[in-house]
């Protein structure tokens, strides 16, 4: 079952900084590196969109297994 952080723990307030975290299991190793291989061009054409919208804009990717 899914749950749903409430509004305001994703609030970026008044800041212009913002962070994600995802935690993923997956079935089958399959299905894992389908999914990352599919997240990791998401957050590459994303990074590339915003940090070409202005000079200032600056996306940083960081991926670790914990």
């Amino acid at each position: 079952m899914q749950t749903k952080k409430p509004a305001d723990t994703i609030s970026t307030s008044n800041s212009l900084s913002y962070s994600v975290r995802i935690e993923a299991r997956f079935g089958s190793q399959f299905q894992r590196s389908v999914a990352i291989r599919n997240l990791n061009k998401l957050l590459a054409t994303w990074k590339a969109l915003v940090e070409e919208q202005h000079k200032k804009n600056a996306v940083t990717v960081i991926q670790s297994r914990d």
